[in-house]
């Protein structure tokens, strides 16, 4: 269940002193949501994470808005470089994000595939931040609102751009 790691150049490669080493590198968060648009295999997700890129690199859990307050949300994702997360509000919090930070957005199947879900795509560019849609394996709903979830394949949490070394 290896990820593909040839992918979104993020602080995760550079740092924040773009590339000299001296810069702290950020994180990679698996945020998800409890009900609704979620992802239902983010434990095997969380796991594949920590396997490939190692656990000091990884958030140490699946974290949800919840875990999250407001007041510290700044700082909280200040600190990510990565951020993997279902479509919707917790993409709000990519506008904490330092700039060279990437965000891998999973949309439900039929969505993706429609194109019809681009704005997170549209503001990641404004933040500095890359971006990368995800197509979950099943999913027909847009809003989520069945409460099923969508489910992922670990190999598709990967990002595509050159140069990638996370």
């Amino acid at each position: 269940m290896a990820l593909k790691t040839s992918g979104v150049r993020s602080r995760m490669d550079v740092g924040k002193d773009g590339g000299k080493g001296t810069g702290p590198k950020g994180k990679i968060l698996l945020f998800n949501r409890e009900k609704g648009r979620r992802i239902r295999n983010a434990k095997d997700i969380h796991s594949a994470l920590v396997k490939e890129f190692g656990a000091e690199n990884v958030y140490d859990r699946v974290w949800t808005p919840e875990m999250v307050p407001i007041p510290q949300a700044m700082d909280f994702m200040r600190g990510v470089s990565i951020m993997v997360t279902p479509h919707g509000a917790n993409i709000g919090n990519t506008a904490f994000m330092l700039p060279g930070s990437a965000l891998l957005e999973v949309q439900p199947q039929k969505c993706a595939s429609q194109g019809k879900m681009r704005a997170y795509e549209f503001t990641s560019s404004v933040l500095g931040l890359s971006h990368q849609m995800i197509s979950a394996r099943d999913g027909l709903m847009c809003a989520g609102v069945d409460g099923a979830g969508i489910f992922v394949e670990p190999e598709k949490v990967r990002v595509e751009d050159e140069g990638c070394r996370v």
